[in-house]
């Protein structure tokens, strides 16, 4: 384990910590971008250099943050339903082509784990950082939150670990973790804190009750 300084964080990094959880959901190579197998993107940074890579996030209109331990990180209403974590990475000294992004939320209280894991080409921008690209949503992890029927916690609010890692097509790893709280990405989803609640089943509707949303029977 080793720590790095990105952008004046310094992040904890494990290679190969990912492999102790059990994954819920693994993308296949077809969520890859469709230039995956031909890429010639050149290297993004210097090859001599030890690699460097930071986590974003994607939240509302395609905006981009920077997460830190302790950040917050936006649920979001994708095309598969549900609502997502989209989580990519800004990184130097890599290679761009055909890496694979595997990202994970793990609950400490149960210790179970949902995660994303896909093949993607990164954007390269001037000045050599490779990137997931804002709107291109194949590009970012897709981390499978909700409807939390996995967690013994709430998923709004709540601590959950965040890890990420991504491996170049040469075989090298590049691992970051830490602590992050998710929040309902858009202010207009009305379903989004009740179906992130713990304990929340299939079939259930949400139903405004004095102003709150609560998990009514299915029935």
């Amino acid at each position: 384990m080793q720590r790095v300084r990105i952008g004046g964080v310094g992040l904890v990094v494990a290679l190969g910590s990912l492999s102790a959880c059990s994954p819920a959901k693994s993308s296949t190579a077809s969520d890859a971008g469709n230039d995956a197998p031909t890429c010639t993107t050149p290297f993004a940074g210097d090859p001599g250099q030890a690699p460097q890579m930071e986590l974003v996030a994607m939240g509302m209109n395609n905006e981009v943050t920077t997460l830190q331990e302790g950040s917050g990180v936006p649920l979001m209403f994708p095309p598969q339903a549900g609502r997502v974590a989209f989580v990519g990475v800004h990184a130097k000294n890599v290679d761009p082509c055909t890496v694979e992004l595997t990202a994970a939320f793990k609950d400490p209280v149960s210790g179970q784990v949902r995660l994303d894991q896909r093949l993607i080409n990164l954007r390269v921008a001037d000045g050599g950082m490779a990137y997931s690209a804002p709107g291109a949503i194949n590009l970012w992890a897709n981390i499978p939150v909700c409807p939390n029927q996995w967690s013994q916690q709430d998923a709004i609010g709540t601590t959950y670990l965040l890890n990420v890692t991504l491996k170049e097509r040469g075989g090298r790893e590049q691992n970051v973790h830490m602590n992050i709280v998710p929040y309902c990405g858009d202010p207009t989803d009305e379903d989004c804190t009740c179906i992130c609640r713990a304990g929340y089943q299939l079939g259930q509707s949400c139903v405004m009750d004095g102003g709150m949303m609560d998990a009514g029977d299915g029935g």
